[in-house]
């Protein structure tokens, strides 16, 4: 496809299906002018290689449509060799420009002039994306009557934004509305336990709400609902797990304004027909989800739960590698995904999750090194990849700058793979290491002299293997 100029793939219809996985480079058309994507589920950031193989003349246009997608980080600075450009990227979580395309207000220098058909001389950056905490209904500045307006409820750090929820509001009745159509989904009737839900058991719709029986029962789910938990008589916790719940979730349940913690593990539930994560993103306090041993098979749309501090499913049924679009929760601090059929190769961009404490991948089917940009993660302090196909040395420098290391875990009792080999790292740099497991792997060579030296509570119980 070496003559390639337009490549269209828009789609005009999200129910219809989307395409999915990282934006494509497209770094090796010299002809390729014209690019529609919008519409789409494409993640990860713009590469700096787009379009490289293009050049274009000083009066030709190159037109890139990447609206409606799920795209982060920065709009590189590599696009600044078009001097003719219009950018449609509003609608995804583009969180800033590229500090030679514009400045911190939102100028565009005189290299992106042209751009957009020439508005970006009139009216900036705007022209191109509304800033971080304003909005307009096309997500840019089109003419002098639309100017980017300020979001009060903020934008979540994101550019380009579409609406804004500052009328948005989920009163409590609302929350009384979602929560039975949750009940009615999953199948409430059967639930092992439904105290406090079994209120909804007559009901056949949300509607009925609205009924003068159920009005004048003033129902409170905050009172004695089965696993609700409010403050300030907003439902911030539904735990309900090993609960018999089965069915789909319904995209409703991720309005709920305050939901900080979701316990569903143990069930038969699906969050998405396409079994990803559905609409979590919606969820903006949402801090902690357990959705183990149901079925989940794909992370598609867990990129947008940006909130997200702890993210445990274990027993899934992803047979997959590890995807791009968990690695943007950049806030998570736990990821615990014990015998969820992960396989590939753990990839160096898991260093990308800077705040994550807690790494615990046992069980699966990944193979290859650990890499060594692991070193890059420095407030982890429980590391588990055991009972994987792990081979190669452990990566010593990496270790090293592992400071608040307390447990490292990677043991291969049950497979029959290579195994770890080369020599034991020394583990003299973390003071608070107590356990560290790696038996049954093909490790050689001495105990080191300085071995554990760094440890500083010698009373503590260590624990060896």
């Amino acid at each position: 496809m070496g003559n390639l100029q337009t490549f269209s793939v828009h789609n005009n219809d999200p129910d219809t299906g989307a395409h999915t996985g990282k934006l494509p480079k497209f770094d090796t058309h010299p002809f390729l002018n014209e690019i529609y994507l919008d519409g789409n589920a494409f993640t990860g950031t713009i590469p700096h290689t787009f379009l490289k193989a293009f050049n274009a003349s000083d009066d030709e246009t190159v037109t890139i449509g990447l609206e409606q997608n799920k795209l982060t980080g920065t709009v590189p600075r590599e696009l600044l060799k078009f001097d003719s450009l219009v950018l449609n990227i509003a609608g995804n979580q583009i969180e800033a420009f590229d500090s030679q395309i514009c400045d911190s207000d939102n100028n565009g220098y005189e290299d992106v002039s042209g751009w957009m058909n020439g508005m970006v001389e009139l009216f900036g950056c705007d022209a191109i994306l509304c800033p971080v905490d304003y909005f307009s209904d096309t997500g840019k500045q089109e003419d002098e009557e639309t100017p980017c307006q300020p979001c009060e409820a903020g934008t979540d750090g994101v550019m380009g934004a579409t609406d804004c929820d500052d009328e948005v509001i989920v009163n409590n009745d609302d929350e009384l509305a979602i929560l039975v159509e949750f009940y009615l989904a999953l199948g409430g009737t059967e639930w092992d336990e439904d105290g406090g839900w079994d209120v909804f058991q007559d009901m056949e719709d949300p509607a009925d709400l609205t009924l003068a029986s159920y009005q004048e029962m003033k129902i409170d789910p905050c009172d004695n609902f089965l696993g609700v938990i409010c403050v300030d008589e907003r439902v911030v916790e539904i735990s309900l797990p090993n609960n018999g719940l089965e069915g789909l979730v319904p995209s409703s349940f991720f309005d709920l304004p305050n939901l900080e913690v979701i316990d569903l593990s143990g069930n038969e539930v699906r969050l998405s027909r396409d079994y990803g994560f559905g609409d979590i993103g919606n969820a903006k306090s949402l801090r902690k989800v357990d959705f183990s041993s149901n079925d989940i098979q794909s992370f598609k749309g867990i990129g947008a739960a940006t909130n997200l501090e702890e993210l445990v499913v274990d027993d899934a049924y992803f047979f997959s590698d590890l995807d791009d679009e968990l690695f943007t929760l950049t806030d998570l601090k736990t990821l615990h995904m014990q015998f969820s059929g992960l396989k590939g190769t753990v990839p160096k961009d898991i260093s990308k999750m800077t705040g994550l404490k807690a790494l615990n991948l046992y069980g699966n089917e990944l193979t290859g090194h650990i890499p060594t940009e692991i070193g890059l993660m420095t407030n982890l302090w429980h590391v588990d990849f055991s009972e994987n196909d792990m081979t190669g040395h452990l990566p010593t420098v990496a270790i090293h700058k592992l400071l608040k290391l307390e447990k490292f875990h990677v043991h291969q009792s049950s497979r029959g793979g290579g195994g770890i080999t080369g020599e034991l790292p020394a583990f003299d740099r973390q003071p608070k290491l107590h356990m560290l497991d790696i038996n049954s792997n093909k490790m050689n060579g001495t105990i080191p002299e300085n071995f554990l030296s760094g440890v500083i509570d010698v009373d503590q119980l260590m624990e060896i293997e």
